[in-house]
């Protein structure tokens, strides 16, 4: 019975973002993020840029990494893809940040999903079609549009700004409201 279906994964918008040693109370740790994450989400994908790992939790915690590792979970070019499970959170971050080579980069968890369950042999269709087509903007009018959009406070390019947004967006707020009328 084994290999009988194939499933078609949809990747979200990212979910969590920070830093993977991060001291800083204002921004995630790898640690902290991966709680959050699993109190919100069950699977997603851990992405530094270095590496791309695939988490998910069922009664226990999962972690596929397609890079070589040894049997202790060491990255090892003499390696092979390993799928581990953990019995917490705290022990997979322990491989990870101890065993992965990871400096204090930045990560993101983006939450996966299974679009759709299919048989072995059934043809493979486009999964964007089915797909909710979601725009980066909300047209009100023909003349007036909201555009939809985030910015990552982990970013070292926003650190001077770090809690001092409150006062930029409620001004622009205050154009666009007289721009519009």
């Amino acid at each position: 019975m084994r290999g009988e279906k194939k499933i078609q994964f949809l990747v979200d918008e990212p979910e969590i973002s920070g830093f993977t040693r991060s001291d800083d109370k204002r921004v995630y740790n790898l640690s902290k993020a991966l709680n959050i994450f699993f109190a919100r989400q069950t699977s997603g994908i851990l992405k530094t840029q270095d590496i791309s790992i695939a988490i998910w939790k069922d009664k226990y915690y999962y972690m596929f990494d397609a890079r070589p590792r040894t049997r202790d979970l060491f990255c090892s070019s003499s390696g092979a893809a390993i799928m581990a499970n953990f019995y917490d959170v705290a022990s997979l971050v322990t491989v990870l940040l101890e065993r992965s080579n990871f400096l204090n980069w930045s990560f993101v968890i983006y939450n996966l999903k299974a679009f759709k369950i299919l048989k072995k042999d059934d043809p493979e269709i486009d999964s964007t079609a089915d797909l909710d087509i979601r725009s980066n903007y909300n047209i009100l009018n023909e003349n007036k549009a909201v555009v939809m959009a985030s910015f990552d406070l982990a970013d070292k390019c926003f650190d001077f700004t770090r809690n001092k947004q409150a006062l930029a967006m409620a001004t622009v707020c205050l154009v666009s409201k007289n721009v519009a009328v």
